[in-house]
């Protein structure tokens, strides 16, 4: 792997901030704090943010709100408009909705009863955003894999007709504890040969920093693409990491949270992975009496799940976070 040192630390500070951001939609983000955050001074902050993440300070935050707000609106049906824009970070109902509809098209009302799928239907094979279609294998465990289209831990892949065979009896609700992983970030769209070039860098750095001894790795997607668009989307390839272990370049730690999480065991192709997520979605999801958490979904990679060179059939837990309907 090449060495660059100065922009892995670059990437580093910059995904605190992001993180940080996420985690505090609701408060004033003050340019002080996410440049102390960051290590920067306040006085070169804003050009340092805006030649690494390609927009200013302030359209991020305003964009991030926003896109929360879009999935909250959908997965939080019982929420008023009014708390969920307030949640965001909005001050009031008036300036939410002009913003809402100036990012996408329409009213947080509208969006929520059929502009969200709409808006998926219209970006099935011919978005505007250049959006693949499949989903992106990856079996971290070893660096190798696959990759055909859309990563399927994001959870909502664009609409498809293929519905996948399932065992509703195999679906567990289960609690999981928060995990203390090390991750690296990419930013880019779900599909193409980005996602398997990114594991392949993760698991050198894993190796490089003895994480490879049967521990749980994570393919977590951070944001929906039919709301964000493909170049902006984050996803972190991680792995379970100790109490004291610190990370180290663009690597960073964080927590993965805890809580109510249906679990599926998968063994197949990559994009039958992606279908079986498609197909939860639809088919299991609307009968169970739960709905989507707004934590991520992810999938888990443990050492019992193998992967198949020859086949390309690879194995994974598919982790979808749910809650009370």
């Amino acid at each position: 792997m090449n060495d660059f040192p100065f922009r892995r630390e670059y990437t580093a500070r910059f995904n605190r901030v992001l993180d940080y951001i996420d985690h505090h939609l609701a408060e004033e983000l003050r340019l002080e704090t996410l440049a102390e955050l960051a290590l920067f001074s306040p006085f070169h902050f804003h050009r340092l943010f805006l030649a690494w993440q390609g927009e200013t300070l302030a359209d991020y935050i305003r964009r991030r709100r926003l896109e929360i707000a879009g999935m909250r609106l959908v997965m939080q049906a019982d929420k008023p408009v009014l708390t969920i824009a307030l949640d965001c970070g909005f001050g009031s109902g008036e300036s939410f909705a002009r913003a809402f509809r100036q990012q996408f098209g329409c009213s947080p009302s509208v969006w929520r009863k059929e502009g969200y799928a709409a808006q998926r239907k219209s970006r099935h094979g011919n978005s505007k955003f250049g959006q693949l279609d499949g989903k992106s294998g990856q079996a971290p465990g070893d660096g190798q894999g696959d990759d055909s289209g859309m990563s399927a831990a994001t959870g909502l892949q664009l609409p498809k007709e293929t519905i996948m065979t399932f065992d509703a009896n195999a679906i567990t609700i289960e609690t999981l504890a928060p995990v203390r992983i090390a991750y690296l970030r990419r930013t880019g769209p779900y599909g193409g040969p980005g996602i398997w070039e990114h594991w392949q860098r993760f698991n050198q750095w894993c190796g490089a920093h003895g994480l490879h001894g049967g521990r749980a790795m994570y393919g977590i997607s951070l944001d929906d693409p039919t709301i964000t668009a493909p170049a902006q989307c984050r996803y972190d390839a991680a792995v379970a990491v100790d109490a004291g272990f610190s990370a180290s370049g663009e690597a960073a730690i964080r927590e993965l949270p805890g809580g109510r999480y249906a679990l599926y065991e998968f063994f197949g192709l990559p994009e039958e992975c992606g279908d079986m997520w498609m197909t939860l979605f639809r088919e299991w999801l609307p009968d169970s009496g739960l709905q989507l958490d707004d934590r991520p979904c992810f999938e888990i990679y443990l050492p019992r799940h193998g992967f198949e060179a020859e086949t390309r059939r690879f194995g994974c837990q598919i982790a979808i976070p749910v809650r009370a309907l």
